[in-house]
């Protein structure tokens, strides 16, 4: 990841940490939801490798229509995301089904947040789970 520009370091970032919260630990022994106990450091090399591959193929397939969409989103500026987190964050969600995404955020005009949706969605569903080492893999 170290080679890549930063605004594509922040878009993993994003899709992360969003990955964490609204993923839960199925068995609940550790905690409901994932962010509880761990942290955008916790996958595994595969499942890092796997998120960047997906984070890079949407950034570069998409990256006219998210230079627009990080020059016109609007999210709580509290968060202290950039917009390209908050980008990472709509694609995870997007992508999973979460009810939330590209398609609803304030200043999104209607057509550019579909356009992210579908291409979200043509990534299929990604689920994170802890495995037995006790890290985060996909």
């Amino acid at each position: 990841m170290n080679k890549l520009p930063n605004y594509y370091k922040d878009f993993i970032i994003g899709y992360k940490i969003a990955s964490l919260w609204s993923s839960n630990d199925p068995d609940q022994t550790a905690c409901e939801f994932l962010d509880e106990k761990y942290d955008i450091n916790d996958f595994d090399t595969e499942a890092n490798q796997t998120i960047e591959t997906d984070c890079v193929k949407f950034l570069q397939a998409n990256h006219d229509d998210l230079v627009e969409y990080a020059d016109n989103v609007s999210y709580n500026s509290e968060e202290s995301l950039s917009p390209y987190e908050v980008a990472g964050h709509d694609f995870w969600l997007t992508r999973n089904g979460h009810g939330a995404g590209f398609w609803d955020r304030n200043g999104i005009e209607d057509d550019l947040g579909n356009r992210l949706s579908d291409a979200s969605r043509d990534f299929g569903e990604c689920l994170i789970y802890v495995n037995d080492d006790q890290t985060l893999s996909i």
